[in-house]
């Protein structure tokens, strides 16, 4: 029998309170930041491993100077956003899940040296004005929060808005990490003013194909907008001019960056 299925409340109960009795640990990324880790999290304990999105981590420190300005949309727990501080970066980080939320407000408090260089947006970015229905997974993996609705999640509301409308504005360096299981074209479609400034911007989106997400017409919308594309290599840590034929895929588009 399985409990998540069948009983989903008493799933959520149990799951919520082993989460809370758990013993936590602070770590220290690679980076220098602290950040707290449970393990009955997913995220966190990958993190805790060394395991989560290693090779991006590396590409965003090479990547990421002084003079950036660097938008998490999708930011989870904070470890993006850490990163993107202690290189020196200006940092916008959204994320509308409450539990991620209150991790990410923890994890910058374990960080006053860089704390006030990001801002916090209890918000999902999209397309759309005002509150929509959003999936909370039953597992311990907040990370697969998000708008398509799935039988083994609880629904929650949450507040959205578009980019366009936030007035904020890019630095001569802007880097975009968007991840936000499946709703990437939503996004992108709901900062379409700004992207029509043609500031020199970078994007590394995480196209979740398996989510129904058409690779093609995300490559044509930067296209479009004189962006060059390729594809990150998650497994090699490199770039590819074609991407992989199945899965889910990291694009990078970059326009003078």
């Amino acid at each position: 029998m399985s409990w998540k299925k069948n009983y989903p409340r008493f799933y959520r109960f149990f799951a919520k309170l082993r989460f809370a009795l758990a013993r936590e640990k602070i770590i220290q990324l690679p980076f220098g930041a602290k950040m707290r880790v449970n393990p009955y999290s997913y995220v966190e304990r990958c993190i805790g491993e060394g395991s989560f999105e290693r090779r991006r981590l590396d590409f965003l420190f090479s990547s990421i100077k002084e003079d950036c300005v660097f938008f998490d949309i999708g930011a989870n727990v904070g470890v993006f956003s850490l990163l993107a501080a202690t290189r020196g970066a200006i940092v916008h980080s959204f994320e509308p899940e409450p539990l991620n939320l209150i991790r990410l407000k923890g994890n910058l408090k374990l960080n006053p040296e860089i704390a006030s260089q990001v801002k916090v947006w209890p918000i999902a970015l999209g397309n759309q004005v005002g509150q929509v229905k959003f999936s909370r997974p039953l597992s311990d993996n907040y990370g697969r929060s998000s708008f398509r609705l799935q039988d083994d999640c609880d629904l929650i509301t949450v507040k959205i808005d578009k980019f366009d409308n936030l007035g904020l504005r890019f630095a001569s360096k802007s880097f975009f990490k968007i991840d936000v299981e499946g709703a990437e074209k939503d996004v992108l479609e709901g900062m379409s003013s700004a992207l029509e400034a043609n500031v020199p911007t970078m994007f590394l989106v995480e196209v979740h194909r398996e989510g129904g997400v058409d690779l093609s017409s995300m490559v044509e919308f930067f296209f479009q907008r004189g962006y060059r594309v390729t594809f990150f290599d998650d497994f090699e840590g490199v770039e590819c001019a074609c991407a992989p034929d199945s899965g889910d895929v990291a694009l990078l588009a970059r326009k003078n960056f």
